[in-house]
């Protein structure tokens, strides 16, 4: 039977590729952990038009608007604009090709609240 743990975590590393036979376009998102069973956890956060909403969800959680910076993912890299960035993540024991792993199945913001309209400062 599988489990969840929530804990909080810090952005330290952020990378854009192709990911699966597919290369689907894909940003993965190392986190660093307090938790004994993940010290260090990669999320991966598709970019297909299929994703959009999830991926906003999860960018916006990590304190980076997609809408407001035009998706420029290349950007947000090259910059490394979610390093250091802190978050609540909520990770799952999954089985894959028979062994257990943990896998990033939630990212959310640390209060809980995503902001849907993000305001500029004027």
């Amino acid at each position: 039977m599988s489990e969840e743990i929530r804990c909080d975590a810090t952005v330290i590393d952020a990378q854009v590729g192709g990911l699966g036979k597919d290369e689907k376009p894909c940003l993965a998102v190392t986190f660093q952990t307090n938790r004994e069973e993940f010290q260090q956890i990669v999320a991966k956060i598709f970019l297909t038009p299929a994703a959009e909403k999830m991926a906003a969800k999860s960018l916006t959680a990590m304190g980076w608007n997609p809408d407001a910076h035009n998706w420029d993912i290349d950007a947000l890299i090259e910059q490394n604009m979610l390093i250091g960035k802190k978050c609540s993540i909520v990770c799952e024991e999954e089985e894959y090709e028979g062994k257990w792993r943990w896998q990033v199945k939630w990212i959310n913001s640390m209060t809980g609240a995503v902001l849907k309209t993000v305001f500029d400062s004027d």
